[in-house]
C-alpha cells in the first residue's frame, strides 16, 4: 500500500486579506503585517471540515489545498 501524500494548504498571492479564513480557523490561518493571509500550520485530516470551511469562504478563492 502506498503512503498517503501529505496534503499542504496554499494561499495565493490573490489573498486581500479579508481574514474570513483567520475568523474561521484562526489555528491555520494568520493576517499578518502585509495584510495578507498566510498558513500557520500544516494541514491535519482531523480538521477537515473546519479547513474547507475557512475554503470555501474565501471571497477570491486564494486558499487551495494541494
Amino acid at each position: 500500500m502506498a503512503e498517503e501524500e501529505k496534503k499542504k494548504l496554499v494561499v495565493a498571492d490573490t489573498c486581500i486579506g479579508c481574514g474570513m479564513c483567520e475568523n474561521i480557523a484562526p489555528e491555520y490561518f494568520e493576517v499578518k503585517d502585509d495584510g495578507l493571509s498566510h498558513v500557520k500550520k500544516d494541514y491535519d485530516e482531523k480538521d477537515k471540515d473546519i479547513i474547507n470551511e475557512a475554503i470555501d469562504s474565501c471571497p477570491v478563492q486564494a486558499i487551495t489545498l494541494e
